[in-house]
């Protein structure tokens, strides 16, 4: 078949205008130019399409036929583009991870990139409705979330049990206390991350717990503004220990709850995925990862580094 993609929309355009010099005008042709090229489809199949009544043109039954196909081989060139584009960037993209808890993700991945250099990621920060809506819609291969989702249609595995601290700037009345009593904060300004966020959702069950009720006077869904707000004095923030561990500021203005605050950070996986070895190596590194943060806070879940054939049975 001489068919061509011109022919197939110039017969489109006609179609759907009726009128040979209209068509010609919006698609910067000649009418004469038009009316060969309209005339080629009807002669390569050997049936009129159109009914000519003077100017007039209008499609007859077999080009009403024709033209129901040409709208489904469009809709399905449109579909195949799409899903080819996908599978480009999916071929490049090996491994798509959402989270609440962002901060943890760069030394993560650092340390598999050092042992899988081929690898490639795409990483969303997300709310936890986010997260939910993500991996539901197949949007994502792993959640890294604190605290845990409790689904039956996921596998959650527990990583890391990350102690909470309280940050706060220079000249504070905290300064040279080594623990602090929640009732004890409760006349303070806070800086935090928006609900939904791990940081925050983590620690508001600790809040709950002890009937306390922090006064926010900075939320955002920025996590790395919290220590920028409050090394300006806008409040007081709650973080985790292991991030600000490495900070040279807050390693020096910091102090634990006098309560046992702390959140559990899991990695999440549909339970109908099956795992393959850019999976097992993610999920094995995120294990080792962590093992050595909980070493860092004093929070081990195991004595010996772990590994995901330990507890599931993976292949």
């Amino acid at each position: 078949m001489n068919l061509d993609m011109n022919m197939i929309l110039s017969f489109k355009k006609v179609a759907e205008l009726q009128h040979v010099s209209k068509a010609a005008e919006e698609l910067y042709i000649s009418q004469a130019h038009l009316s060969r090229i309209i005339a080629a489809p009807e002669k390569e199949i050997g049936a009129p399409l159109f009914d000519r009544s003077g100017r007039g043109i209008t499609l007859n039954a077999c080009g009403k036929l024709y033209y129901d196909y040409v709208l489904r081989i469009l809709a399905l060139l449109d579909e195949s583009i799409k899903n080819v584009r996908e599978e480009h960037l999916r071929s490049q993209i090996q491994l798509i991870v959402s989270t609440n808890v962002g901060a943890y993700l760069p030394d993560l991945f650092q340390n598999l990139l050092d042992v899988m250099p081929n690898i490639r990621f795409k990483q969303y920060s997300l709310s936890r409705n986010g997260l939910q809506r993500y991996m539901k819609n197949n949007r994502t291969d792993f959640h890294l979330i604190c605290p845990p989702e409790d689904s039956e249609d996921l596998i959650s595995f527990p990583l890391h049990k990350e102690t909470a601290v309280v940050i706060y700037p220079e000249n504070h009345w905290l300064e040279g206390r080594e623990k602090v009593f929640m009732h004890e904060l409760a006349q303070e300004n806070f800086v935090g991350v928006n609900q939904g966020y791990g940081a925050r959702d983590a620690v508001e069950i600790m809040y709950r717990e002890h009937q306390f009720k922090p006064n926010f006077v900075i939320e955002t869904a920025d996590t790395a503004m919290v220590s920028a707000y409050v090394r300006k004095g806008l409040g007081i923030g709650v973080v985790p220990k292991a991030i600000i561990l490495k900070d040279t500021y807050f390693r020096n203005h910091f102090c634990h709850f006098e309560e046992d605050v702390y959140g559990i950070v899991a990695l999440e996986w549909k339970r109908e995925r099956v795992l393959n070895d850019i999976d097992i190596a993610f999920c094995n590194m995120s294990l080792r990862h962590f093992h050595e943060l909980g070493k860092v806070v004093g929070t081990n879940f195991h004595e010996e580094v772990p590994v995901l054939e330990d507890f599931i049975e993976v292949g």
